[in-house]
């Protein structure tokens, strides 16, 4: 998956994350600006053919799926109906779905990329 989350607060939250596992590996210092790195960090990662990605299991993500829809029904039948029903809640569904927002950057892999670690050495510092 290419994509990383589409939101700019979750976005900044996993390279947050990114970095402070650096930190914690010893691969940059503690005291670096943490806002430059953030920026090169998505800079790299925005470079990447594929980004490593942790999503949810598609079982997961179905079960998911038929809460929402169930509590929909339930909960607010009129609005449901107003939406397209199933199909539009479906269609909304999978547009957060593909928006990355059921995933996060899986932090291991891309650590134990050669590229990254040099990157780390030469910009985050």
């Amino acid at each position: 998956m290419k994509s990383t989350p589409q939101n700019p607060r979750s976005q900044t939250l996993e390279y947050e994350r990114l970095l402070f596992v650096a930190v914690k590996h010893g691969l940059i210092p503690i005291k670096h600006n943490i806002p430059q790195s953030i920026l090169k960090v998505k800079q790299f990662l925005d470079g990447m053919d594929e980004v490593p990605m942790d999503c949810l299991e598609d079982s997961f993500v179905d079960s998911l799926w038929k809460i929402s829809l169930d509590q929909e029904v339930e909960m607010v039948p009129e609005w449901f109906q107003e939406q397209g029903g199933e199909e539009g809640l479906r269609s909304a569904f999978e547009k957060f779905r593909g928006s990355g927002a059921l995933c996060s950057l899986n932090v291991k892999a891309i650590l134990a990329r050669d590229d990254f670690q040099q990157f780390l050495s030469l910009e985050v510092q």
